[in-house]
Order: C-alpha cells, then sequence, then structure tokens
C-alpha cells in the first residue's frame, strides 16, 4: 500500500483508540489532545528546524531518519542550555521564551530559502503526491505502536498526580514534587537560583528546561502542565525513531531495524514513562543518538571525527538530563578507544580512533559543562547531591548526607550479591513493564545475529548497564530503562543465516504483541482504579486533590506550609504563599519529639512559620518518611489513609 493509505489507516486507529479509552470524554479527549499536543509538537518541530539548520551547514552525508531525529535532539538541547543560560543571567521571561521558535523559523528560513532556486507551489505539491504514493509495504509493523501512542496521548491527557498510582512507578510525586514543582519556581520568580528547600533543583535539567520555556509562554505553571506531558510524549517518538537509525546504520535493509523499533516503541515502560513529565525518555534519546554517531564515525571515512563530535555532544546532552548517563558515556568513550577493527574489517587507524576519543571526550564535557558550572557555583560540588564524600556537602549536615545516601543504596535485605542478582531478576525479568520478554529476545538475538559496530556496542553498553544497575543502584526497574534502545539496537542487526533471521523475527514479534498487550492491560488496569477518571481528562485545578479542609485554605489564598508533604505541585498557589521541604532538606530530626519533628520541617524560621502560616501535616507522609528516610526501616501504609492536620495560624 502506498503511505497515503498507511497513514489514512493509522489515524483511524489512533481515533478509534483513543476514543475507546476516554469514552464519553472522547471530545474533551481530543481537545486537550489538539491545543496541548498540538502546541508540544510545534514546539519540538521549531527545535527541528533549527537543528537542521544547522546539520545544513556541515558536509554531512547521513540517512534521511538520522538527520530528522539528530536535528530535533540537537534543536531541544540548544534551547535547553539556551534557557539555562538566560535563567541564570535572570532575563528569561515570556518574551525570551517566545524568542526561541520564532527564531528557529528565522534561521531555517534564512539557511534553506538562498538553496531554493525557484519556489513552486505545483512543484511542491508534485513532490508531496509522490511521497504519498510511494509504496511502503514494511509499515504494517506500525500498527501496534500507534495503538499504544493513542494509550499514551489519553495518560498525558490526565494531569499529573493521577496516572501510574496502581503501577508505583513511574510514580507522580516525582513530577509533583520535582519535575514540575522546580520549573514552577523558577518561572514565578524569573531567574534559576538554588532552591534550599528543594535539593532536586540541583540535578542536570535538560528536560526540564523544555517545561520551563513552555511555563513562561503560558504564564503559569499549571497552564503549561499538559504541554509538558506531551513534550515527554514526543521526546519517547523521536526515541523510537533514533532507534530505528541506528540499528540500520551499517545495515542496508530496513526490516529488521523498522520490527526492532516498532517493537520497543510497545514496551510499557516506554509508554509509560513518555506519558508524564519525567526525563527518562530524553536520557533514551541522546545516548542512543550517541551510538548512532559513534557508528557512523567508526564505519564512514567522509567526516569521521565530525560524527564523533556529534557523539560526544549527544552524550554530554544526556549526562545534562540525568546523571545516570554518566557512566554509560564513561563506557562508550571506551567502546571507541578499544574498538576491535580486525574483527570487523574496519579501515579506521588506531590515531583515528585516539583523535575520535580526544573529540568525544571534549565534546562531551562541553555539552555537560553548563550544569557542571552551575553546580560548582552554587555548591563548590560540581556534582552535588552525589559523591559528597569527594567534594563535599555543601549545606548538607553529616546527618542529611547519610540519610541521601541511605534512600539511593539497596535496602538492608538487598545488599548481598545473591539478593542483588534476584532483585534484577525480579525487577527485569519478571515485570511487565518490560513485557516479560524484552531480555529473553536480547538473549536470543546473541545467539542469532551478525555482529555489527553498532551491535557490539551496543552489547557492551547494555552489560555496563546490567554491572552498574546490580552494583551501583537501588535496584529500581526504571533504572535499568537503557536498556530498551540497547536492545533494539542488537535485535535490529543482521542474522547469521535465513534460519536464524527466521527465529529472531519471530521473537521480535512476539515482543511486540506482548508488549501492546501488556501496554493495554496496564493502562486498563491504571484506568479502572481512577474513579470517574473521564471526567479527569483535561482537569486543570490540581488543588481538587487535595482534602476540603486544605483546598479551603487554597481558595483563601493563605500562606501554607507543609509538614510531611513536598507534592507543593498540587498547591495552587504563589510559591511566596507555600513553604515545603523535601525530606533530604530538613535539618537534623528527633524522632522521639513530634514538636521537634514539626519544628525541623518548618526550618530555622518555625517560629515566624507558625504565626503567618497555615500548617497542613500530612500524617501518612510523615510515618513514610520518617520510617524509610530517618530509621532506615520498611514503612507498612496505614489501612485505611488519614486526612491531613491542619492547624491555623498561631497568634
Amino acid at each position: 500500500m502506498s503511505r497515503a493509505s498507511w497513514i489514512f489507516i493509522f489515524s483511524i486507529l489512533f481515533i478509534l483508540i483513543g476514543a475507546l479509552h476516554a469514552f464519553e470524554e472522547w471530545l474533551r479527549f481530543f481537545g486537550i489532545l489538539i491545543v496541548d499536543g498540538g502546541l508540544a509538537m510545534l514546539w519540538i518541530a521549531c527545535a527541528t528546524m533549527l537543528g537542521l539548520a544547522i546539520l545544513r551547514l556541515l558536509p554531512l552525508q547521513i540517512p534521511g531518519s538520522l538527520r530528522f531525529v539528530t536535528a530535533g535532539a540537537l534543536g531541544l538541547g540548544l534551547y535547553s542550555l539556551a534557557a539555562l543560560g538566560l535563567g541564570m543571567l535572570g532575563v528569561l521571561n515570556r518574551n525570551t521564551a517566545m524568542a526561541f521558535p520564532l527564531l528557529s523559523i528565522a534561521v531555517f528560513l534564512a539557511i534553506h530559502l538562498p538553496h531554493r532556486r525557484a519556489f513552486s507551489f505545483s512543484a511542491m505539491a508534485r513532490r508531496a503526491e509522490n511521497w504519498l504514493n510511494t509504496k511502503m509495504n514494511a509499515w504494517w509493523v506500525w500498527l501496534a505502536p500507534v495503538s499504544v501512542l493513542a494509550a499514551a496521548a489519553v495518560a498525558a491527557s490526565l494531569p499529573p498526580g493521577a496516572m501510574w498510582l496502581e503501577a508505583g512507578d513511574p510514580h507522580p510525586y516525582d513530577v509533583l514534587e520535582y519535575h514540575l514543582q522546580v520549573p514552577r519556581e523558577w518561572q514565578e520568580t524569573g531567574k534559576i537560583t538554588a532552591q534550599h528547600h528543594n535539593v532536586y533543583c540541583f540535578f542536570p535539567a535538560n528536560v526540564e528546561m523544555q517545561y520551563l520555556l513552555t511555563m513562561h509562554i503560558a504564564g503559569n505553571a499549571w497552564r503549561a502542565m499538559y504541554v509538558a506531558q506531551f513534550i515527554t510524549l514526543g521526546y519517547g517518538i523521536l526515541s523510537v525513531i533514533a532507534m530505528y537509525a541506528a540499528a540500520r546504520a551499517v545495515l542496508p535493509s530496513s526490516m529488521p531495524p523498522l520490527l526492532a523499533a516498532a517493537a520497543a516503541a510497545t514496551v510499557p515502560w516506554l509508554v509509560m514513562l513518555s506519558s508524564v513529565a519525567y526525563n527518562e525518555t530524553g536520557l533514551v534519546l541522546y545516548i542512543t543518538l550517541a551510538i548512532a554517531w559513534i557508528v557512523q564515525g567508526l564505519t564512514s571515512q567522509n567526516h569521521r571525527l565530525l560524527s564523533f563530535a556529534f557523539a560526544g555532544v549527544m552524550a554530554g546532552l544526556a549526562c545534562g538530563v540525568k546523571y545516570t548517563a554518566v557512566p554509560i558515556a564513561a563506557l562508550l568513550f571506551l567502546c571507541i578507544l578499544f574498538f576491535p577493527r580486525r574483527h570487523f574489517r574496519s579501515e579506521i587507524r588506531a590515531g583515528a580512533l585516539l583523535g575520535g576519543c580526544a573529540i568525544f571526550a571534549i565534546t562531551t564535557a562541553l555539552a555537560f559543562s553548563p550544569w557542571i558550572v552551575r553546580y560548582w557555583r552554587w555548591t563548590a560540588n560540581p556534582v552535588f547531591p552525589e559523591a559528597m564524600n569527594v567534594f563535599g556537602r555543601a549545606r548538607f549536615s553529616p546527618e542529611q548526607q547519610a540519610r541521601w545516601e541511605r534512600a539511593h543504596l539497596p535496602t538492608a535485605d538487598q545488599r548481598t550479591i545473591g539478593k542483588k542478582i534476584s532483585a534484577f531478576a525480579r525487577e527485569t525479568l519478571g515485570d511487565q513493564r518490560y513485557a516479560f520478554l524484552l531480555l529473553p529476545t536480547i538473549v536470543l538475538a546473541l545467539f542469532t545475529t551478525r555482529w555489527t559496530p553498532a551491535g557490539a556496542i551496543a552489547l557492551a553498553s547494555l552489560l555496563g548497564l546490567t554491572i552498574f544497575w546490580i552494583g551501583f543502584t537501588h535496584l529500581q526497574s526504571r533504572f535499568y530503562i537503557l536498556a530498551l534502545p540497547l536492545g533494539a539496537i542488537i535485535l535490529g542487526q543482521p542474522s547469521r543465516s535465513a534460519a536464524a533471521a527466521l527465529v529472531q523475527n519471530v521473537a521480535v514479534i512476539c515482543l511486540l504483541f506482548a508488549g501492546t498487550l501488556f501496554t493495554h492491560k496496564i493502562l486498563y488496569d491504571e484506568l479502572e482504579r481512577i474513579p470517574d477518571f473521564r471526567r479527569v481528562i483535561g482537569h486543570q485545578d490540581l488543588s481538587a486533590f487535595l482534602p476540603r479542609l486544605t483546598r479551603d485554605r487554597i481558595i483563601a489564598r493563605a500562606n501554607i506550609a507543609l509538614v510531611g508533604d513536598a507534592r507543593a505541585f498540587l498547591y495552587t498557589l504563589p510559591s511566596s504563599h507555600l513553604r515545603y521541604r523535601t525530606i533530604f532538606d530538613v535539618g537534623d530530626v528527633d524522632p522521639s519529639s513530634p514538636q521537634k519533628i514539626i519544628d525541623a520541617w518548618l526550618g530555622p524560621d518555625a517560629p515566624r512559620l507558625r504565626k503567618e502560616c497555615t500548617i497542613v501535616i500530612d500524617q501518612d507522609e510523615l510515618d513514610r518518611m520518617l520510617t524509610t528516610y530517618i530509621l532506615g526501616r520498611r514503612w507498612t501504609p496505614q489501612p485505611e489513609p488519614r486526612l491531613p492536620l491542619v492547624i491555623p495560624p498561631q497568634p
């Protein structure tokens, strides 16, 4: 069938699946999709135009899919770093944020129009008609990804804090405490500054910078929250294209990479992370592109150093998304340095490899350095709150340092190697969010795949990721998400024989259908948990999720201080009316005295806050925080949730 026929079928399928999940509120869903989703896609399109303009100036001959997705990732990365610089200077506002897409369009037109000898609408129409009429028999593999894309769009249309509570992770607590709350405070103050009540402001934030920019344009954080979620979905879509481009880097046939990318697109973890304002989809995008550009540098003699430079930029942008990219970037450096030339009969010389390593390291450092400089300026620790034993703990007390480190280590009963391997099996092989088949399919591919540089680098990175996950993380399933793009690259490599190709394709198709099935099942179960969820689609006032007494204080525009709870994004008040602390920003706590616990949470100005603020004590959250992070024990929730205590100001 032609492209036009497939696009029509995909559109009908997307509409049907979206309407099926939204049910009687389908009109509300499509309204959010068209307005907020459309704005998010327009934002990403403008960033892509900026990237395409830059790539046009460089003498690179690369496949169309790799060019397109690199342009999108590069444009978004430049947006993030520019927003960081302007925000640090205190000149990021609605006007300067609006300049980002407008300047992108202007630069794109200024660079591309001079290369057009004559502009003709009829010629453009003929090219579009020829493109639409081209036969695309392999596009059937996108039927399943389109269905899960519709599911992700429905999930992205629900307010932050409503989704994935049943699944456990991606838990909305992080979104309400960190991913949306930190940009919200920067938007309201008009400057990117250190927040000593929220330690997560010290994390790299290449993805969160997109949220900050759209908040400035929208006027406040809550008007932009759905746009932010659809931007995350846009990162997920770009990630799937990047997986296809990386897998096809050295493979003439498009079918195995196409099938592998389609299967990866249906894995529930990617769909879930693409529907909330998390940053993992940005991490997946940049690491995948770093591998793709390394392969370009290893296999192409033309502009080899430029390819390694692009790989370093993508790796540096990945480090600017999340710290977990740093060890993967180091591993990619080693993959270049020790690339087995004889095994792949590569003509690249040892000197070229050393030059590629140097270029990769320099560009990675340059792309990551703005965040390092910011941390150093704020705390004198370039990676605060990590590596406090090496670079210092800044404002943290020894007890706070121990609390942070305890929270990011396995529990006491998981610290032996046997328990860690057991946790790995449970969190990856036994997790339906990886569709159960992801790792078995990758292991099968080890025996059916004819290795290429892309597959070998992906395999080395996957082994390094596994060692890092088992040895240096607190054993959460989500932290293994980079196995998805690495596995897709491995599955997209050529097979050793026709029989091996048959086995491998059948396994990938099974993964494709299993991922689709589990994605829709998880979404259905989650939506069934939310009472009358369809009326929640597109809801703007997040304070509706709070108890009545608390909502009344918000409506009265009272000053509120939170104890135990740090989900500040639920409180639709100006930041000047709200006081809160994360558990890691609370000073030394004496669990034996309730009065001292409250004073520790309120901080040094507790006497003033008691006089000026309504104090809201979330009893369940306070109990969870004290048990888990202060006492270091496993927390057992109450059979029935308790209402918060609301204490009026005390004269």
